[in-house]
C-alpha cells in the first residue's frame, strides 16, 4: 500500500530532477559564469548543452535534498496555519480562498526558508563546477569563511520571486481540489 501511494512521487520527482535540473543548470551557468544571452538561432544553447555535456546536471543531489524538506515544509506550513486559523484538519475542503491564500504564503515562507541552505549550496557547486568541489567541502568552507548566516543568502528576493509561483499553485490546488470535495 505504501509502496504504491509513494510510486507516483518517487516517478514524478525523477522525472522533475531529469526535466527540469538542465535548463536550471543552463540558466545558472549563463548567470553565473558570464555566459552571453543565447542568440535568436538557438546555437548558442545547443552549444552550451555540447559543451557541457552532463555537468548540467551537477548538483542534482543538492536540488533532491532541498527539494523534499521544501515540500515537507510547504505542506506543513500551510497545515500549521490552516489550524492556527481554526479550520478543521480534517474539513480543510471547507476553507475559503482567502484562508487557503493565507496558509499558502505562510507555506511557500516556510518552503523557501527551509531549502534555503540547500539552494546555496548546489548554486555554489553549479557555479565552481570548474574546481569540482564536493557538497560537503563546500558546506565547510562556507561556515569557516562567511558563517552560518551565508547559508540564508538570497533568502529575501527568493521569497519575492519564487513565493508568488507558490502561493499562486498551491492556493488555486488547494481552491478547486476542496469545490471537488464539497460537491461530492
Amino acid at each position: 500500500m505504501v509502496i504504491s501511494f509513494l510510486s507516483p512521487f518517487f516517478i514524478s520527482l525523477l522525472a522533475r530532477i531529469l526535466l527540469s535540473v538542465s535548463p536550471l543548470c543552463v540558466t545558472d551557468n549563463m548567470f553565473l559564469r558570464g555566459f552571453p544571452p543565447i542568440p535568436p538561432s538557438g546555437k548558442g544553447l545547443w552549444q552550451l548543452i555540447a559543451n557541457e555535456n552532463f555537468t548540467l546536471y551537477r548538483g542534482w543531489n543538492w536540488t533532491i535534498a532541498r527539494n523534499v524538506p521544501g515540500s515537507f515544509a510547504l505542506f506543513g506550513g500551510n497545515s500549521l496555519t490552516k489550524q492556527m486559523l481554526g479550520l478543521d484538519p480534517k474539513m480543510s475542503g471547507q476553507a475559503t480562498l482567502a484562508q487557503n491564500a493565507i496558509a499558502s504564503v505562510a507555506g511557500a515562507t516556510c518552503s523557501i526558508t527551509v531549502a534555503a541552505p540547500m539552494d546555496v549550496i548546489k548554486t555554489r557547486i553549479q557555479q565552481n563546477s570548474h574546481k569540482q568541489m564536493s557538497g560537503v567541502k563546500i558546506v565547510a568552507d562556507l561556515v569557516r569563511e562567511e558563517g552560518p548566516t551565508a547559508f540564508f543568502k538570497g533568502l529575501g528576493p527568493k521569497i519575492l520571486v519564487v513565493g508568488p509561483k507558490l502561493v499562486f499553485s498551491m492556493t488555486i490546488a488547494q481552491s478547486v481540489l476542496g469545490w471537488f470535495a464539497r460537491r461530492q
